[in-house]
């Protein structure tokens, strides 16, 4: 029985926010990286970009927000020289207009702007004076400030 009722599909879909590149397991030591990606549907509001230390962040560093629309472009530009080097997650989220959020995740981004090598000594030194050789740069281009040569008695010194 048909009563005069039309039926539609009026099925929201749900946001699928994406992040193209970087990717996971990729490492950094980009002055300005840039995250690419897409976020967009039907109900879109906003989304935002995030990155958090570790592999279980316990804070998150907001990068950039928008509420403008991005389709396989840049979502955020990152000034990596504000991050110690180690493991990041980059985390995408876009909400939609009932305020549900949807996820999208890079895991493992390492940072890497500094190198510090020790050359010399490279084995156990008894007593006496010692020249400690090396190299401690950073790369990209960013500024140098300073080093610290610290050092400590047995193979993992607690002072």
């Amino acid at each position: 029985i048909n009563a005069g009722l039309t039926l539609t599909n009026s099925t929201i879909k749900p946001l699928t926010p994406i992040i193209t590149s970087p990717s996971s397991r990729s490492l950094v030591s980009a002055a300005q990286l840039q995250v690419l990606g897409s976020v967009s549907g039907q109900n879109f509001t906003s989304y935002k970009v995030e990155f958090g230390a570790g592999r279980s962040p316990i804070s998150w560093t907001l990068v950039t927000q928008s509420s403008t629309q991005v389709i396989n472009g840049v979502l955020a530009t990152v000034d990596t020289s504000n991050f110690a080097d180690g493991l990041y997650i980059i985390r995408l989220t876009a909400t939609d207009t009932s305020g549900q959020s949807y996820q999208y995740q890079i895991h493992d981004l390492t940072v890497d702007n500094f190198d510090a090598i020790i050359q010399f000594p490279l084995d156990f030194v008894s007593k006496g004076t010692l020249d400690i050789l090396g190299t401690a740069q950073v790369k990209n281009a960013l500024s140098f400030s300073n080093y610290k040569i610290d050092w400590g008695q047995g193979a993992a010194p607690t002072i």
